[in-house]
């Protein structure tokens, strides 16, 4: 038996999911995706790695100091990733668990949000060492299931087809930038689509975010364009992994959305990942569960597929979470409460 806690991108994190078949694990469980959270956080990315005979382990997780207090608490990284496991032997996955546990509660560790993959099917590792849920449907196109272009397009919603050709007729074009030239155009639009929908600075991803995945994600990301003449009015960042290519982040110039830019910026991105030989391309949800979201709604209409994506919740140190989420409610508006109030890490939503 051997286990160990490894720290970012200069450890044996890459060396340890060199032991996992490549279509076991996805871009979000690489240790310099899991280090990108670092540049917009006050955090410290972590795995937790368990070896028993030939049975591996490996969890990653984001380390973050709980505001005023001692303590930390953690959440897996940004979209898709949670624990891995080469084998699901009960006995070895209760010992990799309990392990992990002690090691996070040495840590001062009380509580952690963990976010499974729905590609990898990885909701059981847990096996009952802590609760998980159904959270949300999240749209995906499969292309083992679409011969040729024709029936790519054939199969979309009948209102996407008609904002596609709208947004032809209109003469918007299609661009892939592979070299992350336009990644400057693409900063501005999305900050200026979070400032629209008044999304909070904290929550914001730092330019030092993009410029690092330009970098460390040479083979692994791509922008794509949607423009109007020579101006670019949509934009979308993509991840990329093994067999399975991730609509990471999007944003658009909100003066051009009567053109339909997204439309047929996602309709040619597909086209382009499915000539490429993906086999899914992972559209992602909505901004909340309901499945009248509009964005959820949006993705729906180019998607063949839903998937369902769970969530798990940790809680390693009950008195000291509790007490931490008890004085949270007495600095907050009860507003505020009654918002977070099913959300784990609660504590760090404040007016």
């Amino acid at each position: 038996m051997y286990f160990k806690v490894d720290y970012g991108i200069k450890s044996d994190w890459l060396h340890n999911l060199n032991s996992f078949d490549i279509k076991s694990y996805d871009v979000y469980h690489l240790p310099n995706y899991a280090n990108l959270d670092t540049y917009s956080h006050n955090s410290i990315a972590e795995s937790f790695y368990y070896l028993e005979g030939d049975m591996h382990f490996l969890f990653p997780y984001i380390k973050k100091k709980i505001p005023d207090s001692d303590f930390y608490d953690f959440e897996t990284p940004y979209g898709y990733s949670g624990p891995i496991s080469t084998s699901n032997n009960k006995s070895f996955l209760e010992k990799a668990w309990n392990k992990c546990f002690n090691c996070l509660i040495e840590k001062k560790i009380i509580a952690g949000l963990v976010r499974f993959n729905p590609f990898i099917e990885n909701k059981d590792i847990p096996s009952g060492s802590f609760p998980t849920s159904f959270d949300r449907k999240i749209a995906v196109i499969d292309f083992s299931h679409i011969n040729g272009d024709s029936y790519l397009y054939d199969h979309l919603h009948p209102s996407n087809k008609k904002s596609i050709l709208a947004a032809q007729r209109k003469g918007l074009s299609f661009y892939i930038d592979e070299a992350f030239e336009q990644l400057e155009r693409f900063m501005e639009l999305y900050y200026s689509t979070m400032a629209k929908i008044n999304a909070e600075e904290k929550f914001l991803f730092s330019s030092k975010y993009f410029h690092s995945i330009k970098k460390c994600f040479e083979k692994n990301s791509f922008l794509v364009h949607a423009l109007i003449g020579e101006k670019i009015i949509s934009s979308a960042l993509i991840l990329s992994h093994g067999s399975i290519a991730h609509y990471h982040l999007s944003c658009s110039d909100s003066n051009y959305l009567t053109l339909c830019p997204n439309n047929i910026m996602l309709h040619e991105c597909s086209r382009y990942l499915k000539n490429k030989g993906y086999k899914y391309f992972n559209l992602g949800g909505g901004t909340n569960n309901s499945m009248r979201n509009s964005l959820f709604v949006f993705k729906s209409k180019f998607a063949n597929q839903l998937y369902d994506f769970y969530i798990g919740k940790m809680i390693l140190n009950k008195d000291i979470y509790l007490k931490i989420c008890s004085l949270w409610e007495k600095k907050v508006s009860s507003t505020i409460v009654d918002i977070y109030s099913n959300h784990l890490l609660k504590y760090r939503y404040i007016d």
